[in-house]
């Protein structure tokens, strides 16, 4: 595997994924530091349509990585902040006609997936990074002097100074780190599905050509549930999200992902409005998608290994903020890394100072993000009997601290100051 003697430190990534390849991107940069990314598919690829890119992380990788030249080069525009606008909340439980409560001023620039793992990658240095892939996480070990052991279901090991599990919400490295807390170790079930669809935007205006859902991203909202409907290409990319009872323990014992009747899909929103339930009526195929979420952990750090992304707070996609914060979490974490003070034998202080900052930030994200998606189908009790511009206002100013100029500095600083406090 990649090494070299003479760096600072040797990190290995587990996960290919959003946050992996942006930590993998950013250590790349610091040529006294190498870097071993294992990925378990067979090549790196992504799943879902898009991905929302608030001006928070979109300011982290223009400055890491000239994003906007990146995207660019690649017939994407560079959004203009002040323009960029969040979906339209509407009240649509009514199969007389719904109505439009509230506008998001405040939105993200969505990118399709693919695109941004490509960007990634292209800033991976084969001088200081290498990637292998079906590399599937079976063990890893380590002594308080000694490297990580990591070991392969292949039968191969590697050693690092660093192990970064970045291998998501099925995490085989948090697994490991919580193997007698299995409350932990396993992926929860967040007592919500998620019904993923698309339709040609041309089919749609077929059947109506002022259709609301090709006038923008919507959030059509009723009692219990709500469905988003955006542009994403040539299509129209539509989820409806249905809230169930659950025990509040454990991963679902039912297949993750499912096909199923997008004829049923339409039927439950029968007494909709009639927008919608034309626009689910043009589906000819669905899945269903349980969303499952990590545990709030009681750390996120243990001696020479760390966890980022998914692995540590996967979350609900209320709000789009999942891939976000593992962007956030790459970057806080090469800052510490690559920051001169930082060495091997002050290592595991430097990663508790990861864990002091990002570890809460992120799981008040993913409240945050729970709560959102809850209010979009009047389900927090704080909420009965107010008004629907104040449920609107109240989302609305959920998203303000996403598109404040250069956000996660503030975490930075916050990281810096504890940095120099080990000095003393």
């Amino acid at each position: 595997m990649n090494g070299d003697a003479h760096a600072k430190f040797k990190v290995a990534v587990c996960g290919a994924g959003i946050a992996g390849l942006a930590l993998a991107s950013f250590l790349s940069k610091s040529e006294d530091i190498t870097v071993d990314v294992f990925e378990v598919k067979p090549e790196i690829r992504t799943i879902g349509a898009g991905i929302a890119i608030w001006k928070r992380y979109w300011d982290i990788l223009h400055d890491l990585h000239g994003f906007e030249e990146q995207c660019a080069a690649r017939g994407v525009t560079t959004p203009e902040w002040s323009l960029v606008h969040g979906p339209v909340l509407r009240k649509s439980d009514i199969r007389s006609g719904g109505f439009d409560f509230y506008s998001l001023s405040l939105g993200p620039k969505v990118l399709p997936r693919t695109l941004l793992l490509d960007i990634l990658k292209s800033k991976l240095h084969s001088s200081n990074c290498k990637v292998y892939t079906s590399k599937c996480l079976s063990s890893y070990r380590f002594s308080e002097q000694g490297p990580v052991v990591l070991r392969f279901e292949d039968g191969t090991t590697s050693t690092a100074d660093l192990l970064v599990g970045a291998d998501g919400v099925h995490s085989n490295v948090r697994k490991t780190l919580f193997k007698d807390q299995p409350r932990y170790a396993e992926p929860q079930f967040s007592g919500q599905f998620a019904y993923r669809m698309r339709c040609l935007q041309e089919d749609l205006r077929k059947i109506n050509e002022q259709h609301l859902a090709l006038s923008g991203f919507k959030i059509w909202c009723g009692s219990g549930r709500h469905v988003t409907s955006n542009a994403v290409g040539e299509y129209i990319q539509i989820t409806t999200y249905d809230n169930v009872p659950c025990d509040g323990e454990g991963p679902l014992s039912d297949p993750w992902v499912l096909d199923v009747s997008a004829g049923e899909v339409a039927d439950s929103y029968q007494d909709w409005e009639p927008d919608l339930t034309s626009l689910l009526r043009s589906i000819d195929t669905a899945s269903r998608w349980a969303i499952h979420v990590v545990q709030p952990l009681p750390y996120c750090v243990c001696g020479p290994v760390a966890l980022i992304g998914d692995s540590a707070h996967a979350m609900t996609p209320h709000q789009g903020l999942g891939g976000g914060q593992g962007i956030e979490d790459a970057y806080i974490l090469w800052r510490l890394l690559a920051h001169p003070t930082t060495s091997r034998s002050n290592l595991a202080k430097v990663l508790q100072i990861y864990n002091d900052i990002r570890l809460p930030f992120a799981q008040k994200v993913a409240a945050r993000s729970l709560a959102n998606g809850l209010m979009y189908g009047f389900l927090l009790p704080e909420y009965d009997g107010l008004s629907l511009d104040i449920v609107g206002r109240d989302l609305g100013a959920s998203c303000e601290w996403l598109v404040e100029d250069k956000g996660c500095e503030a975490e930075w600083l916050r990281a810096e100051a504890m940095l120099r406090e080990l000095k003393t």
